[in-house]
């Protein structure tokens, strides 16, 4: 047996008769329930114009923590990424000095070949020096204030380097100065006079520590480059063993 959904009733409205209600189609029902409930949809907490519900205080302060969290994590992220980026641009710096510092001494530095093609090698302890006040680092190779002078090292030394090509050449690190300059002029073995000082050139700044030992194989160089940036300090230690042409 088919049972038939029941007739829906329009309720009178104000000034309407109430003799016969109007009665909808079955299949109108669900409308006219939905249009009901928002007539007697009323503004209640929560509830904001044309039915819309708003935010109460206690999802405001949760969104707001959870905002905060987020930030939180991601300024901390950013930290971090730019730690990591100095370090890893620190440590390629000092890479980069330790490799151009060798290859300059090796290979020479303009019409100058180095020490690949030297006959005799000879190293003389002395001490560095580097005059006057407000230093600014690193100093220009031809600054006359920092020199080499004979008497107590401090771990500086003098190479002293021959060969048919170039004749007698002389390289120096000055520990205080922390570099390592090729001499064009021969200083001799003081500090040079002040137009020669003037004409050195640069091998390498940043040099923290250099230890040169030679016998009768050849010479063996080991370098330490020291560079800082702020709150980040690296250090990179390269070294060679050249052997002596004969």
């Amino acid at each position: 047996m088919k049972i038939r959904p029941p007739a829906f009733a329009k309720p009178a409205m104000a000034g309407e008769g109430r003799s016969q209600p109007e009665v909808y189609p079955p299949s109108a029902a669900p409308q006219a329930t939905r249009a009901l409930r928002r007539r007697s949809r009323h503004k209640g907490p929560g509830i904001l114009f044309n039915g819309s519900r708003g935010f109460t205080l206690v999802e405001l302060m949760i969104a707001t923590a959870m905002f905060g969290m987020i930030m939180g994590g991601a300024i901390g992220v950013y930290i971090m990424c730019q730690k990591m980026w100095q370090a890893t641009s620190l440590g390629m710096a000092t890479s980069r000095d330790g490799n151009m510092a060798l290859s300059r001494l090796v290979y020479g530095i303009g019409s100058n070949n180095g020490l690949r093609t030297a006959a005799s090698i000879s190293v003389a302890n002395m001490k560095g020096m580097w005059t006057g006040t407000g230093h600014v680092y690193p100093p220009a190779p031809g600054d006359s204030a920092h020199f080499l002078n004979p008497g107590l090292s401090d771990g500086s030394w003098r190479m002293t380097c021959s060969n048919i090509f170039d004749g007698a050449c002389k390289i120096d690190f000055n520990k205080e100065a922390s570099n390592i300059v090729l001499w064009v002029e021969d200083p001799g073995s003081g500090p040079g006079s002040v137009p020669q000082r003037e004409t050195r050139q640069l091998i390498c700044n940043y040099v923290s520590d250099a230890v040169v030992s030679t016998n009768a194989s050849g010479v063996a160089i080991q370098l330490t480059i020291l560079r800082q940036r702020g709150w980040f300090t690296t250090t990179n230690q390269i070294a060679t063993f050249l052997k002596r042409r004969n």
